[in-house]
């Protein structure tokens, strides 16, 4: 589709208007690529180059759950590409190496997996083998995934968290743009002084907006994406902050005008193993597809007349095992789900406008299925195997929401945040075995913070999650696990310093 729409948002069909200067053509085993004016082949998952073509890959390559993500139920569906005749082993572990096997199996005649037993609560590492008698087994790399208790359908993610050493606790991600630069700190029982840092040219203010980005490449390790407004990039980080490979990309490589406002992960969108993510302009979304190699020339640019002004991913709002992309066109909510080719797929425009910066995803209604909290409206779109997507109060104070087990009772618990002129109040609401929230008010902050925000509510790791208060000064305000959850310590950073949601 290359034709532009101009009817007035409201009220014309809710339909990509795509701009793709040279389109390559697509088969069976390989993506057609243009790289540098010409179309070149390159070859999806499951599938591996030979003699100039795609062939189907003898291993077996891990596609559901992603990287990172945080997943439904205790006995989550695992699944894999590869050889459909060929019998392939998988094990659940508790350590990367695989050094202590959770549960492990031989499945012939299918690519899907769930555990005999239930899985112990936090953090499990994942990989699979073509099962051979006659060599030895080629192992994929381990992919590490959150698990819990409650939540939408089992397997479904529904949020994705940042691990950069692999401890089994979530870490923060820290634009400095003031100081063209990117950061980790480590969670735990406490935040960790400034871990791995990535400079970028002077003056480009890199960090101006910062996201996990799951597995890019494949290799088990979490990435980070961060912008660089004034370069027009948005720099990758593969394999985290080491700096070893770092890729840079400008909305210009996709043929499109202006610089990159915004960076999102996705998680899987296109079920093929590997993490992608999106990136807006002024009047367009460009997404970009990760690959075994971590090339991330695969790209689908999608423009409108009107501006993009909003821009949501990580979330699984139809139980499909995709990421979907939730964003908005002056205010105007639409929703496209996980597929393949986003440039041929209808995107649904909600009857509903939206502000997508302070949003998370949970299963509210405890349905199955995970809900998108839209904070601007103290509410929440009821997730759904199909549209459409009905809209359910909270409460129309809640400023802001955040996702986490805060009582480290192995539930998914959420808590809300409201303000007053005189005061910061955070209410948890703490799930229960039959699906009842109990709410625990904590003692509010005196004084007002200004534009405070709920950051990351997965920095506890094994023994329950941490929330995470941040203000506009700087200040990053953490409460422990417990019963009930406790304020622990205030951080301070630099004042313009952002923390990846």
């Amino acid at each position: 589709m290359h034709g532009r729409l101009r009817r007035p948002v409201a009220e014309r069909a809710a339909r990509w208007g795509v701009r793709a200067a040279l389109r390559c053509a697509d088969s069976v085993s390989a993506y057609g690529v243009c790289r540098q004016g010409r179309c070149v082949n390159q070859c999806r998952a499951g599938f591996v180059a030979s003699a100039g073509q795609c062939v189907e890959s003898h291993d077996a390559t891990p596609r559901l759950p992603a990287c990172d993500a945080v997943v439904a139920g205790l006995r989550p569906e695992f699944s894999w590409l590869g050889p459909t005749d060929a019998a392939v082993s998988v094990e659940l572990c508790a350590d990367p190496a695989c050094t202590t096997v959770i549960e492990g199996a031989t499945v012939a005649n299918r690519r899907v997996f769930s555990p005999a037993q239930p899985l112990p609560r936090g953090v499990v590492f994942w990989r699979v083998s073509t099962a051979s008698t006659s060599s030895p087994m080629r192992w994929s790399n381990p992919r590490r995934v959150v698990v819990t208790q409650r939540g939408p359908s089992p397997g479904t993610m529904f949020a994705l968290r940042f691990d950069a050493n692999g401890d089994g606790h979530g870490d923060l991600i820290i634009g400095a743009p003031a100081e063209d630069a990117i950061a980790t700190r480590l969670g735990g029982n406490s935040l960790s002084a400034e871990q791995a840092r990535i400079v970028g040219q002077s003056g480009s203010r890199l960090g101006a907006r910062v996201a996990p980005a799951g597995d890019l490449d494949g290799d088990g390790l979490g990435d980070v994406l961060a912008t660089a407004p004034v370069r027009h990039e948005v720099l990758v980080a593969l394999s985290g902050l080491n700096g070893a490979a770092v890729r840079r990309l400008t909305l210009q490589d996709a043929g499109v005008e202006g610089f990159a406002s915004e960076v999102e992960a996705l998680g899987d969108f296109d079920g093929d193993g590997y993490a992608d993510f999106a990136v807006r302009g002024r009047r367009a979304i460009v997404i970009v597809f990760g690959d075994r190699e971590g090339q991330l020339s695969r790209r689908s640019t999608l423009e409108w007349p009107e501006a993009v002004t909003g821009l949501r991913g990580r979330s699984d709002v139809n139980g499909d095992g995709r990421g979907d992309l939730w964003f908005t066109l002056e205010r105007q909510l639409f929703f496209l789900p996980g597929g393949a080719d986003p440039e041929r797929t209808q995107a649904l425009m909600l009857p509903l406008q939206a502000e997508l910066e302070r949003t998370t995803t949970y299963d509210f209604d405890a349905d199955g299925f995970a809900d998108l909290f839209l904070a601007e409206r103290g509410s929440y779109l009821r997730g759904r195997r199909e549209p459409p997507f009905e809209l359910s109060l909270i409460d129309t104070s809640v400023i802001d929401a955040a996702v986490g087990d805060f009582n480290a009772d192995g539930l998914v618990d959420f808590a809300t945040l409201a303000t007053s002129p005189i005061q910061t109040r955070v209410t948890f609401q703490l799930s229960t075995p039959d699906g009842v929230f109990r709410p625990f008010v904590a003692p509010p902050l005196a004084g007002l913070l200004r534009f405070p925000s709920l950051g990351h509510g997965d920095l506890g790791g094994p023994g329950g999650d941490a929330l995470l208060l941040q203000s506009a000064e700087g200040a990053v305000v953490t409460y422990a696990p417990g019963q009930p959850p406790a304020f622990r310590e205030t951080v301070m950073l630099p004042r313009d310093a952002v923390v990846a949601r």
